[in-house]
This record gives structure tokens, sequence and C-alpha cells, in this order.
């Protein structure tokens, strides 16, 4: 049977699992990836502390971000380009394995992506920040991208029973800095809004009625994360 090329593979590694399971890496290749055009999806690998990368894309422009991809400027990313790598996947006669049309984050099992963003929070905390807020802030941050990003799955209008994380957005309302009240109010708010959307989940309601109402609740939790995160990035030091 002759090989025709099916995609690219880009495996990329850390030290462990830490280095790159939830610090937000693969929101970060999505995002380069749709600057740079390219189709293809992300996962992480539970079982050798890996990041897979497929994509269908001329040689060149995959080489191209798969660089990109091993510069991220992020201090709590810790990937090792001399052990990552790219690879060509080929296929044998029939149909070669389906690579979306636009580039997807693929998710795992609720309970790993949990395990994964509230490590990622503490890899914050133990970090080497100058000031608690800023730690504070910044363990937000991953949770409103988090947050963020299963509210856009819900809002597409497809089935989707991947529940909301909120313990992070509820540790921050019980810790953050007082002295920011408004911040507070605005997270009490969408850890309120994430609830219901959860409550709505865990009851199961007939399936459009349900879905519909967590599209609802995602377009209000995507638009105040959106706020919020936007404040915060442009808040100095």
């Amino acid at each position: 049977m002759e090989e025709k090329f099916a995609y690219w593979e880009f495996v990329l590694k850390g030290a462990n699992a830490h280095d790159i399971h939830g610090v937000q890496l693969r929101e970060n290749i999505r995002k380069l990836a749709v600057d740079a055009g390219v189709p293809g999806d992300v996962r992480n690998v539970k079982k050798d502390h890996t990041v897979l990368v497929r994509c269908k894309a001329p040689e060149e422009q995959a080489e191209r971000l798969l660089q990109t991809i091993l510069k991220i400027p992020d201090a709590l990313i810790k990937l090792h380009p001399t052990d990552s790598f790219k690879r060509k996947m080929t296929s044998e006669g029939g149909e070669p394995p389906k690579i979306p049309d636009e580039f997807e984050i693929i998710r795992e099992d609720e309970l790993s992506e949990m395990v994964w963003a509230l490590q990622g929070a503490g890899k914050i905390f133990a970090g080497g920040e100058k000031s608690r807020e800023r730690k504070l802030t910044q363990a937000l941050k991953l949770a409103l991208i988090e947050t963020s990003a299963c509210a856009d799955e819900h809002n597409r209008g497809t089935p989707n029973n991947r529940n909301f994380v909120v313990t992070a957005l509820e540790n921050f309302i019980s810790t953050g800095p007082v002295e920011d009240t408004d911040l507070v109010k605005q997270v009490y708010d969408l850890y309120q809004l994430c609830g219901q959307a959860n409550e709505y989940l865990r009851l199961a309601l007939s399936g459009q009625r349900t879905q519909d109402k967590v599209k609802e609740l995602s377009e209000q939790i995507l638009k105040l994360a959106g706020k919020i995160l936007e404040n915060l990035n442009n808040q100095k030091g």
C-alpha cells in the first residue's frame, strides 16, 4: 500500500506533568495555531507527561508553528526543546484520521481537567512571586481562562456535559485581596453563574431545555469572565 501524508504531530515534553499540564499550554498553543491559520488539535497525554499536537499544514508552516510553541514566554511552562519533536504521520490506504478544520483543544475527563487546573493554581502560589496579591491575581487569571474555555464550548450549542471548575474561583473569593472589593464581587457573581450552570448539568433537565439554559448562562459567563480578565490585564505591576 502506498503511504500518504496524513498530518504532522508535535510531541511536546517537560521534565514532569506539572511543567506542561495545568499551566494553560494548550490554550497558548491554540491561540498560536489560530493566529498562524493552522488547523488541528492539542491534548494532554496523561500517561507520559506530554502534550500532543496534530496539525495539517505544509512542512515549513508546521515547523514555524512548532518553533513558536517552543519559545512560549511563560515562566510556568517548562518545555524541553531538545526532547520535543515533530513527526510526519502517514496512512496506508483507507481514510486518514480526521483533522478538525479549525484548531481545537481536546479535553480529557472532568476529574483530570480539575486536577490540572488546581495544580496549575497551586504552582502559582508555590512560585517565586514577590507579593501574595500578585500570586492570587495570576491564579485567578488561570481560573478565568479555564472558565471561559468551558463556557465557549457550551456556547457553541453542541451537547456538552463538562462542568465548570469553580474551586479556584471559590478559593479566590475566600482568600482574595480584600482591598479590591469590586473584583471580589465580580468573581463572586461569576462563581454564582457557574454554579447555576453546573446545577442544570447535574439535574440533566430535558435535553434541549438544559442545552438552551446552559448556553444562556455561558453567554453571561463569557462576558463577565472576559471583563474581569481584561481589567486584570490592564492593571499595572
